[in-house]
């Protein structure tokens, strides 16, 4: 499949479902406010942690390999193997005494057990057979099955109402946890059909589960690092605010907006890691980073502009009176936000060429910055000081990223910031799907 034809499926499906979600948490956020959802968004934070640590990001391995047209019934084998694995060890760490902190009234220790395992099972199972697709070539099934079951978790949540006391929030809480496994199950079982793929115990090759693990291991020191660095900052505001819990939510829900704002990145990236695992179109994956770089920092000029003059009507009026503040900790993230759109598109470029070296270097430098300045700023100045020395952490990743680009590629730090008529050009023909061989060129 050509990148131009990857890239429009892409947008098309993983847009449509990313809509979906950003429905889903108004709804989330209007219905259970700032402080319940604040300790959801937290605690799903925590359990993410525990999935890429405990999976030991096996996806990334089966994608890459898949990528590269391996065999597939070996590995939706190791894929659900991983995920049993992936929750026993969960279930070994609770028991250790790895519990949910602050939870709401009315659910109880067993309660916060079933969610962990739940949502760990769900994320993973979504995680592996979703980049299995993807490494196939395929972006249409796998959204289309996520954003019919998003939406009738939306109507089933529209059925239930708003509740009437945080006394009553655990059959939206239990939705919202138990909706992860269905969607994995799924995803398993139409993968295996479609591509006559069903595990019947089928045992990869030894190079083919060495190579499995050695790409796994390289990406999941990265992305531990990286999630650190993107999500560490939560603790320290968690920590900043324990008296003021609605600080906390504002400050999640601010973070969580600005990764709507990845969306288009992220999709291209999906696309762009196959055809650079593939060993193809390197010219034409770099021209189009360049053109994305442009078009967003225009975006996020706008957005700002908006934020500034209307942040606090517009988000009270989206999610609700208890986050009247949220417009300022999203205003100070987006310039980092930008950074990290950018930064998508080079950590994927990276790791199909397998330096994936270069993301887990990238993301420790911006890690020590978040550490260091966090614990310095933040129990004194708050979710304002996280957002600010985020964004300066993010914009160093990106900085590295770029710098080692040059590394690689002939192309200029103008690149990112400039301006081209052509650039539009590109963006309509990827929506429409009229490709121009005459990109925008490299500077």
């Amino acid at each position: 499949m050509s990148l131009q034809k990857a890239l429009q499926q892409s947008i098309l499906w993983r847009g449509l479902y990313f809509v979906v979600i950003l429905l889903l948490n108004i709804m989330v956020s209007r219905y259970l406010q700032a402080t319940i959802s604040g300790w959801l968004f937290y605690v799903s934070n925590v359990f993410a942690f525990m999935v890429m640590l405990t999976g030991f990001n096996v996806e990334n391995g089966l994608s890459y390999v898949a990528a590269k047209n391996e065999a597939l019934p070996p590995l939706v084998t190791w894929g659900t193997m991983a995920t049993i694995v992936s929750a026993l060890m969960l279930g070994v760490l609770y028991v250790l005494g790895l519990q949910v902190p602050q939870a709401p009234n009315g659910i109880t220790v067993a309660n916060s057990a079933t969610y962990a395992f739940a949502y760990i099972i769900g994320i993973l199972m979504q995680n592996i057979f979703c980049n299995l697709f993807f490494a196939k070539g395929s972006f249409v099934i796998p959204h289309a099955i996520l954003v019919a079951i998003n939406v009738l978790l939306i109507v089933y949540l529209w059925y239930l109402g708003v509740p009437t006391d945080n006394q009553h929030v655990k059959p939206y809480l239990d939705a919202f946890f138990y909706v992860h496994p269905l969607q994995g199950l799924v995803l398993l079982l139409v993968f295996a059909v479609l591509y006559k793929a069903w595990p019947m115990v089928q045992w990869p090759k030894w190079n083919t589960l060495k190579t499995v693990f050695r790409f796994s291991a390289m990406a999941l020191l990265g992305n531990a690092i990286f999630f650190l660095v993107y999500r560490v900052d939560y603790w320290f505001v968690q920590q900043a605010t324990l008296q003021q819990p609605e600080a906390l939510g504002n400050y999640i829900q601010a973070s969580k907006l600005g990764q709507m704002l990845l969306i288009i990145p992220q999709i291209l990236a999906t696309a762009i890691f196959p055809q650079t695992a593939g060993r193809s179109n390197y010219d034409e994956i770099i021209k189009s980073v360049g053109s994305v770089s442009r078009l967003l920092w225009q975006a996020f000029v706008v957005i700002a502009i908006t934020l500034v003059v209307a942040g606090e009507w517009l988000f009270t009026n989206v999610f609700g009176s208890s986050f009247a503040t949220m417009h300022v900790p999203f205003l100070l993230l987006l310039p980092g936000l930008w950074g990290l759109s950018v930064l998508a598109l080079l950590s994927a470029y990276f790791s199909g060429r397998g330096k994936v070296w270069i993301n887990i270097v990238g993301a420790a430098i911006a890690l020590v910055i978040v550490l260091v300045a966090c614990a310095i700023w933040v129990p004194t100045y708050g979710y304002v000081a996280a957002a600010i020395i985020s964004s300066i952490a993010y914009l160093a990743n990106t900085a590295f990223a770029w710098y080692q680009l040059q590394q690689y590629e002939t192309i200029s730090w103008r690149t990112l910031l400039g301006w081209r008529a052509s650039d539009y050009q590109w963006l309509w023909q990827l929506i429409t799907g009229k490709h121009n061989t005459q990109h925008a060129s490299k500077s």
